[in-house]
């Protein structure tokens, strides 16, 4: 049966499309005016924001942008500021966007979190909007917390778009975390399971491992272990394959994996041990979180 998509903060955009993130009043060192913050997505990927002060002169070196950011209220966001220059109507300044943590001590019924670049998932439930439904629902439960994780109807054209235009970056999926047991909670107490959501991602798809050898040409490589260690995992590029899954065929991400390891401290018996663990682990990934 088809479930409603989760519904995210910010609307999904075509690649190299800013995703806006506020518009409104904001004050840097004194200076009030109209803000916009946003993310930009294209080749350069990072968070960003400008300040139109008006009719005033601006000479700013704060590092502090306060917002009114409905329903948190009033929030200070950490910034650089990377110059001003003259507008149309007044004085501009902008800059890019640091670390900042939002939330504090309110009481949350739940996150949504906003994923970029990531590929089809399988296996996966089914969503529906109006008379468009495709595949695109991950779901797991693990330590407390409840993790869904639902892909945008169009995912396989968008990442063809952006790969042809040679857009680095677009948004791809939106999750949501909430307690299992459906109590509320706050922003301090689930910095550790997203934590733990973004290292499974990271680690089930190939892109954050270290050590490990880059993904060029083929998409994997045989690592050599480095002096002063006993093994080393390699961890190569996931790219979409044929497989078979339940007796179907099927397309979906195949990362591939590869261990060198000192045979005069591991016998071969060890290190199939360690990789049907590495394995059985990317299969069921709520046991990264099962402590």
């Amino acid at each position: 049966m088809s479930e409603v998509p989760t519904q995210g903060v910010f609307e999904f955009v075509t690649p190299g499309e800013d995703i806006i993130l506020h518009r409104g009043e904001g004050v840097v060192d004194g200076a009030a005016g109209q803000v916009q913050i946003w993310v930009a997505t294209g080749r350069i990927f990072g968070p960003r924001w400008r300040l139109e002060a008006g009719s005033r002169d601006v000479r700013l070196d704060s590092s502090t942008l306060s917002i009114e950011y409905p329903p948190l209220g009033e929030i200070d966001v950490s910034i650089a500021v990377r110059g001003t220059r003259s507008g149309t109507e007044g004085p501009v300044a902008q800059g890019s966007i640091g670390s900042s943590h939002l939330g504090g001590a309110a009481k949350l019924d739940r996150v949504v979190v906003h994923w970029m670049n990531l590929p089809v998932i399988l296996p996966s439930s089914g969503l529906r909007v109006g008379d468009t439904s495709w595949s695109g629902r991950w779901h797991f439960e693990a330590a407390g917390w409840s993790f869904k994780l639902d892909s945008r109807p169009d995912l396989s054209e968008v990442l063809r778009t952006a790969h042809d235009q040679e857009q680095g970056f677009v948004m791809t999926h939106v999750g949501e975390i909430r307690r299992s047991d459906g109590q509320p909670f706050e922003a301090t107490d689930v910095t550790e399971a997203i934590f733990a959501w973004q290292l499974t991602l990271s680690f089930a798809l190939g892109r954050w491992v270290a050590p490990a050898i880059p993904a060029v040409g083929g998409g994997h490589g045989t690592p050599i272990v480095p002096h002063g260690t006993v093994a080393i995992l390699s961890v190569g590029a996931a790219r979409v394959r044929p497989v078979v899954y339940d007796d179907d065929l099927a397309i979906a991400p195949v990362m591939p994996l590869s261990l060198s390891y000192d045979h005069r401290v591991i016998d071969g018996a060890m290190g199939r041990r360690f990789m049907a663990l590495v394995l059985e682990n990317l299969e069921e990934p709520a046991l990264f979180l099962a402590g």
